[in-house]
């Protein structure tokens, strides 16, 4: 299985992070949080830690430019329809956890992945 746009579940600490890593690795990425104030905190963040790599001249401007631009965050779970990898880094509720499955299960293409972190 080749996987080209991952999905990403939580824009926390842990799933901006993987959003951010899997878009410097030139993975298409949708980041979805549950809420459009929590979208753009998350997207705040990956900008925020792009821009410190820059800086430190880990990265360079043109390649943190092209992962920003590989990510779409959003709050809307149809985004995630095409996406071959679905990694959940949502909060450790249980509930929360299986309520987001089924909504992903119902809408992600068939043979996609789900992982959790």
């Amino acid at each position: 299985m080749q996987v080209s746009k991952v999905g990403v579940l939580g824009g926390g600490l842990m799933g901006h992070g993987i959003a951010q890593v899997a878009a410097q690795a030139e993975y298409d990425v949708v980041l979805r949080e549950r809420d459009d104030e929590r979208v753009e905190k998350a997207y705040g963040r990956i900008e925020k830690q792009l821009a410190r790599a820059v800086e430190k001249g880990k990265a360079e401007q043109a390649d943190a430019d092209a992962a920003r631009a590989r990510i779409e965050a959003t709050t809307d779970y149809g985004a995630l329809a095409d996406c071959d990898l679905v990694i959940e880094a949502i909060t450790e509720d249980l509930g929360q956890k299986l309520e987001m499955w089924n909504e992903v299960d119902a809408i992600v293409k068939d043979g996609a992945v789900f992982a959790t972190n």
